[in-house]
């Protein structure tokens, strides 16, 4: 069964594969949109400077942690430990192979250079049976805080009717328009945040090493082929870390954490 950590007031769904499969199929054949949001350290740093978007971020109906740096922080701020890690890719392909199965309708929405076409064709390739259509991010307007949604958008979305829609925006930007969009779409029974997926899905940037994955050194790889992230690399693998560690000696429990964080390690 699945259970509930909080850190940082952002609270995170301890669920396994098994567990999504029949949870989002039983979304799938429910009347009622679901939102998915896959948080990382990045997104609970700014909730540190903006109560709202963490607020925004608990709003969700399914949150599951994307980065290593989540699972060590809830090791060493809780008393529990996270079983269940998903990345916003993996979560995105289990929902296509999902949708190829049942004949349900998947659309990609955003990404740079065309990106959501590529990734749409790949799923098609791996799941050849899928209905997946791509819409091009230049629909979007507005900026990190504020999204304006246009008439075109809504209308082109609702051709295809679909019943699923992965939402590849920057994040912030990202979770604000899907609760917008969310309520304009009848057919929709599931929308998802995905980030950056879809640049791994399309082959654009090539996917950690399987090792590097389960080693949670994703963050390694996106260092060595995207040096331009280093920045934000920085602040997920540096300055995050520095918060939690502040975190466990305001809470006086410092030495315990240290103990729990290697022990699951």
């Amino acid at each position: 069964m699945s259970e509930k950590h909080k850190i940082f007031g952002v609270a995170f769904d301890d669920i396994s594969t098994n567990e999504m499969t029949d949870l989002f199929l039983k979304w799938l054949n429910g009347s009622q949109g679901k939102i998915i949001f896959t948080p990382n350290p990045e997104f609970l740093l700014k909730t540190r400077v903006d109560s709202g978007f963490g607020n925004l971020l608990n709003q969700s109906d399914l949150s599951l942690a994307d980065g290593i740096g989540v699972k060590f922080a809830i090791v060493a701020l809780t008393d529990k430990r996270l079983k269940h890690r998903h990345t916003g890719v993996d979560t995105l392909v289990q929902l296509a192979e999902i949708c190829s199965k049942t004949n349900k309708k998947l659309v990609l929405l955003g990404g740079k250079n065309s990106v959501s076409q590529s990734a749409a064709d790949a799923l098609r390739k791996q799941f050849p049976n899928l209905q997946v259509q791509s819409i091009d991010l230049g629909f979007i307007l507005g900026n990190s805080e504020t999204v304006s949604i246009s008439d075109e958008l809504i209308n082109e979305i609702n051709k295809f009717s679909p019943n699923v829609l992965a939402v590849a925006l920057s994040f912030g930007k990202q979770e604000r328009f899907i609760f917008k969009i969310s309520k304009q779409i009848p057919s929709l029974n599931i929308v998802i945040g995905v980030g950056g997926a879809l640049d791994t899905i399309s082959g654009s940037l090539k996917r950690a090493p399987l090792w590097m994955r389960k080693n949670g050194l994703e963050w390694l790889w996106r260092v060595i082929i995207e040096p331009r992230r280093i920045v934000r690399i920085f602040r997920a693998t540096i300055v995050f870390p520095l918060f939690v560690v502040w975190d466990t000696l305001k809470h006086q429990r410092f030495w315990k954490a240290v103990i729990k964080v290697v022990v699951s390690s």
